[in-house]
């Protein structure tokens, strides 16, 4: 199927939305106007958002219904001009009032209020404001005394001031610890104002999205409570249609708008499969980039004949305990007499009390090529303990470490590997992340830097690579 074979709509449904109260008064019109003018219009979308998100408090109209707004939207739907025009209309609404914008760092932050000044002295508004540049000090000064400044997403960073509008831009980026801090400083510079409002937008985030995870829960429930204060709008894929099902794009709100299909289809193309899902189809991924093609390394699934089937000397044993010691995965390798290499999970269980009985049988009866592991810190009390049994335990160096996650990463690009599609390696392998080791850039897996723990695919990969040394170390007569 092409672009072209799907009918594109003038506008998308939301998967979650605040409903609109058609009797509450709104500045979701002068909204509307002050995007015209700045040479954005609104979308649908966004005039729905703008509608709702600033209706007046019913019971007194000089605050805002919902003091908590939370977007999350899928790239290039037209996010950031839309709090553009927010964040221009609220400081010409009345004098003295303060706009603080973020994003998720400071020179992100500094980018968006460039974008938004060069917009505002292209418009009808640019002989009458003025603009301070300097460093630390970026604002965007108007008649009425109202000011538009950046900040830097840190906890002192706004110490002082109390802003009547504060935009926080592009959430999925702050960690637990990041989006605490943030909170911790946005709240109490706001809570003395009654009109106060924040704007958090974003697209979708990864499992180290802790503040929008936490928005994204709330504000889902929210939407089914009518006496909610967080105003809350999702434009997300459908869970059930495949990523590359086209079909599954016409949720996008821009599409029919300032972006096509055929826009998505070459981001599709030019993206791995989770930044595209994260980022065009609003949906959540493990991580943000995988460590590997998931896809092809799925590919290479197949029937892995069992490890008794072959001779003990091809065999490479490899183990690895989790980072957090909460579980520990065998894998068994070996490669085959058409040249492929084989891999079957031999054992993955909670907890490490197993292991070390586990691995000391496998040595006395079946008598592998190699048990192995890599030489870190939660793999050595395992190695001592099997050492004190007299099992012997080959353990990789830091290079010998890198060497095996490019073995893996040759196996799948030349289709050399045949594994048995183990669930729990999926998963770490959804999580996993890389790091540069030593002076020539070699990629090796990051245990601190994944996710989640990754013993089921560290053992994966150790296996892989030593079965091939056993291999090429085979005698030819």
């Amino acid at each position: 199927m092409t672009a072209l074979d799907v009918e594109a709509p003038t506008a998308a449904a939301p998967t979650y939305a605040t409903r609109r109260d058609p009797s509450a008064p709104t500045a979701g019109g002068r909204v509307a106007v002050i995007a015209k003018a700045l040479g954005t219009p609104l979308m649908p979308w966004q005039r729905y958002v703008a509608d709702v998100a600033l209706e007046r408090h019913p019971d007194d109209p000089t605050r805002w219904r919902y003091p908590t707004v939370v977007v999350t939207v899928p790239r290039q739907s037209g996010k950031t001009t839309l709090v553009r025009a927010v964040a221009v209309e609220r400081a010409l609404s009345a004098p003295r009032r303060l706009i603080f914008a973020t994003a998720q760092t400071g020179k992100d932050a500094g980018e968006r209020w460039k974008d938004l000044v060069s917009r505002v002295e292209d418009s009808p508004l640019g002989p009458h404001v003025t603009v301070y540049r300097g460093a630390g000090a970026q604002a965007l000064h108007l008649p009425n005394a109202s000011q538009i400044r950046s900040f830097a997403p840190t906890p002192k960073s706004i110490h002082g001031y109390t802003p009547h509008l504060v935009i926080v831009d592009e959430a999925w980026a702050f960690d637990e610890a990041q989006g605490s801090d943030l909170m911790a400083a946005i709240r109490p510079a706001q809570i003395t104002l009654p009109d106060r409002q924040l704007w958090i937008v974003s697209t979708a985030g990864t499992e180290e999205s802790h503040l929008l995870k936490e928005l994204v829960r709330d504000g889902r429930a929210a939407v089914q409570d009518p006496g909610a204060t967080l105003a809350y709008f999702e434009w997300s894929a459908p869970e059930d249609r495949d990523t590359y099902d086209q079909t599954g794009w016409l949720f996008h709100p821009a599409i029919g708008h300032t972006i096509r299909l055929e826009d998505l289809a070459a981001e599709a193309a030019a993206n791995t499969r989770a930044n595209f899902e994260r980022g065009f189809l609003n949906r959540w991924t493990t991580t943000t980039e995988p460590a590997f093609d998931l896809d092809a390394f799925a590919a290479l699934a197949g029937q892995v004949p069992p490890a008794s089937s072959v001779a003990s000397h091809r065999l490479a044993v490899a183990f690895e305990v989790a980072r957090d010691r909460s579980a520990a995965t065998i894998h068994v390798a070996w490669v085959g007499d058409d040249g492929r290499t084989y891999a079957r999970a031999h054992r993955s269980e909670v907890g490490v009390s197993w292991l070390v009985d586990e691995l000391e049988t496998i040595w006395t009866t079946v008598g592998p090529g190699e048990l192995v592991c890599d030489d870190y810190g939660q793999n050595r009390p395992i190695v001592r303990e099997l050492t004190k049994r007299g099992v012997t335990v080959r353990t990789l160096t830091p290079r010998e470490w890198a060497d095996a996650f490019g073995s893996l990463l040759a196996h799948i690009e030349d289709r050399t590997l045949v594994h048995d599609g183990s669930v729990n390696v999926r998963a770490a392998a959804e999580a996993a992340a890389t790091r540069t080791l030593g002076t020539d850039g070699g990629l090796a897996l990051s245990r601190k830097d994944s996710s989640a723990p990754i013993d089921a695919l560290a053992s994966l990969v150790v296996a892989v690579s030593r079965a091939s040394h056993l291999y090429a170390a085979i005698p030819i007569f």
